[in-house]
C-alpha cells in the first residue's frame, strides 16, 4: 500500500511537473505540489547547489595567478551567485522528485524511523549536532521533534549525537508529546498526510491509506488504535480512512478475538462539568457531534480556517463568556501537565503579563524563543510589521481561553496576513500558544 500510494502520488506530480525543463525552488512553489514535498525539494535543490557552487573555489590553472586576491574574490563572488540561483536539471528531476515523495510519505507515516535513517544513513559513527539539525530540516511537519532535539542538545550542551541516542530521544519524545491526544488532535497532526491523499488519484476521495495509519499509530505504541485499524482493514476491506471516519475508528470497541486483549492504557477521564459550563465550552469550540454516546469532538484549529466539515459550525466568542484563566496545580518543580515535552526544557518562570516590555510579553505568550525566531515570525506571519506582532501578542495575552486565542490567531494573523496555515512558522506559532493555554 505504501508503494502504491507513493507511485500514484509521484505519477500525478510528474504529470504536472514534467522533466522537460529545469526547476527552480520558485517553480515548484505552487499547486498541486503538496507543501511537505515542496519543502523537501527546496532543501534538496538548495543544498545540492551549495555543494556544486563550492567546486568553483577549487578551480586551478597554471595559466592564471589563482592565489591573487582579485581572483580569489572573483571565485567567492561567483560561488555565492551560483548558490543563490539553484535549479534541478531536467535529467535529474524525475529521480529527485521520486526520492522526495518516497521520503516524505515515509516520514509522515513513520517519522522516527525515517528521521533516523535519513539523518544517519548507513553510518554508525556520531554526527555533529549541526549536521543533525540540517538533515532534520528537510521535513516540515511534526516540528515538535526538531524542537525537542534542539532543546535537549542545548540544555545538555550536546555536541554530537550517536544513532542510538538520537533514536531513543525521538521515540520517547514522540510518545510523550502525543500521549494525551484525542481525535481532533490526531486529525490536526495527520493533516499533512491527508493533504498528500487529496493530491493523489484514487485516494483523493477516500482518505489516507490504512496501512500508513497503522504504521503511524504503531510507531507511537498505540496498540489499541492499531488493532482497530487492522480489524477494519480485514473485516471491512478498508483500503483508506477518511478524516470523518478516523474518529469513529479510534473510538470503536476492541475487536473480539480468541484471547481478550489487555485494556489499552487510556487517558484519565475528564472531570465532569456543570451543564452550563459544558454547553458554553461546546458553543465556543465548534464541534462535530458524533453518533451514539460518543462525546462531541472539537474541530482542530486548522480545520476551522478551512471549509467547515459537514455538520460543523464555528460560532464567534460571546461577549459574556468567562474570561478567567485556568490554573493547573502541579507538584513543586514538576513540569505543568499538558505542556509539550520540548517546552519542558525551557525555563519555568512566568513573567508578569502586565509588563509593557515586548521581551516580557513575548515570554508570557510564546516562552523563550530561539535566536532570530521573533524576526521570522514578524516577517513570515505579520507581513514584516513588528507593531502588528506586538499588538496580536498583547491580544492573545489578554484572552481568557484557548478558544478565544485561536480565533485571534485565525482572524488577526492567518486571514489578515494571508498566511499558509500549514507552513512551519504558522504551525509552530499556534502549537506554542495552544500548549501554554492548555497547560
Amino acid at each position: 500500500m505504501h508503494r502504491d500510494f507513493t507511485s500514484a502520488l509521484f505519477n500525478r506530480l510528474v504529470e504536472v511537473f514534467p522533466p522537460d525543463r529545469a526547476y527552480t525552488p520558485e517553480d515548484i512553489d505552487e499547486a498541486p505540489m503538496p507543501q511537505p514535498v515542496r519543502h523537501f525539494l527546496e532543501h534538496a535543490v538548495r543544498h545540492r547547489a551549495e555543494v556544486e557552487s563550492r567546486q568553483v573555489l577549487k578551480l586551478r590553472s597554471e595559466w592564471f595567478a589563482m592565489d591573487h586576491p582579485d581572483v580569489r574574490e572573483a571565485q567567492r563572488a561567483l560561488a555565492s551567485a551560483l548558490a543563490a540561483h539553484p535549479r534541478a536539471p531536467a535529467d535529474d528531476w524525475p529521480a529527485l522528485l521520486r526520492h522526495a515523495v518516497q521520503l516524505v510519505v515515509g516520514y509522515l507515516a513513520s517519522p522516527v524511523q525515517t528521521l533516523v535513517e535519513f539523518t544517519f544513513e548507513s553510518h554508525e559513527e556520531p554526527l555533529p549536532v549541526q549536521t543533525v539539525y540540517q538533515r532534520m530540516a528537510y521535513f516540515a511537519p511534526y516540528g515538535y521533534l526538531r524542537e525537542v532535539v534542539r532543546a535537549y542538545a542545548g540544555q545538555r550542551d550536546v555536541q554530537e549525537f550517536e544513532r542510538e541516542r538520537f533514536q531513543k530521544l525521538l521515540e520517547h519524545s514522540d510518545r510523550q508529546f502525543t500521549r494525551d491526544y484525542k481525535a481532533g488532535d490526531w486529525l490536526r497532526l495527520l493533516a499533512p498526510l491527508y493533504e498528500l491523499s487529496r493530491r493523489t488519484p484514487v485516494y483523493r476521495e477516500i482518505g489516507a491509506p490504512v496501512d500508513l495509519l497503522i504504521g503511524f499509530f504503531g510507531e507511537k505504541g498505540l496498540e489499541g488504535a492499531v488493532r482497530r485499524l487492522q480489524n477494519a482493514r480485514e473485516e471491512q476491506r478498508l483500503v483508506a480512512v477518511s478524516e470523518s471516519q478516523l474518529p469513529e475508528l479510534l473510538a470503536a470497541p476492541e475487536p473480539i478475538t480468541g484471547v481478550q486483549p489487555a485494556p489499552e492504557a487510556e487517558k484519565p477521564a475528564a472531570k465532569p462539568q456543570p451543564a452550563g459550563e459544558a454547553a458554553t465550552a461546546v458553543k465556543q469550540s465548534g464541534v462535530v457531534k458524533q453518533s451514539g454516546a460518543e462525546e462531541a469532538k472539537p474541530i482542530p484549529l486548522w480545520q476551522q480556517f478551512q471549509r467547515p466539515a459537514s455538520g460543523a459550525r464555528v460560532e464567534p466568542i460571546r461577549s459574556d463568556a468567562p474570561t478567567r484563566r485556568a490554573v493547573v496545580a502541579t507538584a513543586p518543580g514538576a513540569p505543568p501537565r499538558g505542556i509539550p515535552l520540548w517546552m519542558r526544557f525551557r525555563s519555568t518562570e512566568e513573567p508578569n503579563p502586565t509588563d509593557t516590555s515586548l521581551d516580557v510579553l513575548e515570554r508570557a505568550v510564546l516562552g523563550n524563543l530561539p535566536a532570530g525566531q521573533r524576526d521570522r515570525y514578524v516577517t513570515q506571519l505579520f507581513s514584516g510589521s513588528r507593531e502588528e506582532y506586538e499588538r496580536v501578542l498583547r491580544s492573545i495575552g489578554e484572552a481568557g481561553s484557548w478558544v478565544q486565542a485561536s480565533q485571534i490567531i485565525g482572524q488577526e494573523v492567518f486571514r489578515k496576513h494571508q498566511v499558509d496555515i500549514y507552513s512551519e512558522p504558522a504551525i509552530r506559532f499556534t502549537e506554542t500558544i495552544e500548549a501554554r493555554f492548555k497547560g
